[in-house]
């Protein structure tokens, strides 16, 4: 199984894509969510996906799938680690995470700092993306 982060125009749905598309999607994700934790950035969401060994990149740019892949891992369900396929664009997967805002009990901001990376979703039973 692969993990797969990825860049998407806000608010796209699968009924917006062709019907190729559409079928591809479907054909290698198993799992996916808008990850939680997450804000949109430029008009972009960050998707989380699982996705079958089937999956292959390439495929992305010749169905013309308005994706930008951040990071893809590989696990074999067993082990402890994840083997990563593709190098993770934490420059870029920085812009989603939000500030860290602390506010008192009547709203007034106490502290604005700035995110830290991390990856705030993970999967039951995944490992978890060291970065």
């Amino acid at each position: 199984m692969k993990r797969i982060i990825t860049r998407i125009p806000a608010g796209l749905t699968l009924d917006q894509l062709d019907p190729e598309q559409r079928d591809a999607i479907e054909r290698v994700f198993t799992q996916y969510v808008i990850m939680p934790g997450t804000t949109a950035y430029n008009n972009q969401e960050i998707v989380d996906g699982i996705v079958g060994d089937n999956f292959e990149l390439t495929a992305i740019t010749d169905l013309g799938l308005p994706f930008e892949v951040l990071g893809i891992w590989q696990w074999d369900g067993q082990s402890s680690t994840l083997t990563s396929l593709m190098e993770f664009n934490q420059a870029e997967f920085y812009f989603h995470l939000p500030r860290m805002i602390e506010t008192d009990i009547d709203g007034n901001i106490i502290s604005d700092e700035p995110a830290t990376l991390h990856i705030p979703h993970n999967w039951a039973g995944w490992p978890k993306i060291i970065i």
